[in-house]
């Protein structure tokens, strides 16, 4: 709870100060963290710390994932964010939204209409922010 109300508050750094001061971290701990990095654009400390959850033997779930993938989106990292995007079984209507929004924020339009018909083809309905994120793209 302490490591979201940081994640909340735009405290990254404090967050990482508490994730660090946890025996036995647990998926719930390191999702929080990875959103409070992601919140504020600490993208490279996102992605290790998604390191560090597999080097501690805690597996990533499809929010520590997104939660990533929305780092990824935030400084124009767009391969990074499809190969994390690709490490998920199932992608949610959020994953494939942080995803199509890393595509264009880089501008590749072709990347994020890809991801819509991808996300069709995978039973994943399409929202608004999806459509909005592939609209922005080509624009």
């Amino acid at each position: 709870a302490a490591i979201s109300a940081c994640a909340g508050a735009g405290q990254w750094q404090e967050a990482l100060q508490l994730l660090g001061r946890m025996q036995t971290p647990d998926v719930i701990s390191y999702n929080a963290a990875i959103s409070a990095c992601a919140k504020a654009g600490q993208s490279e400390e996102a992605l290790q710390l998604l390191d560090d959850m597999s080097d501690a033997g805690v597996a990533p779930d499809v929010i520590s994932l997104s939660a990533a993938i929305s780092a990824c989106a935030g400084a124009g990292q767009w391969q990074e964010a499809l190969q994390l995007l690709g490490r998920m079984q199932t992608p949610d209507v959020i994953s494939y939204n942080a995803a199509i929004s890393a595509c264009a924020k880089a501008g590749q339009s072709e990347e994020a209409l890809q991801l819509l018909d991808d996300m069709s083809d995978a039973g994943v309905a399409p929202d608004v922010i999806s459509l909005s994120a592939a609209i922005s793209a080509c624009a």
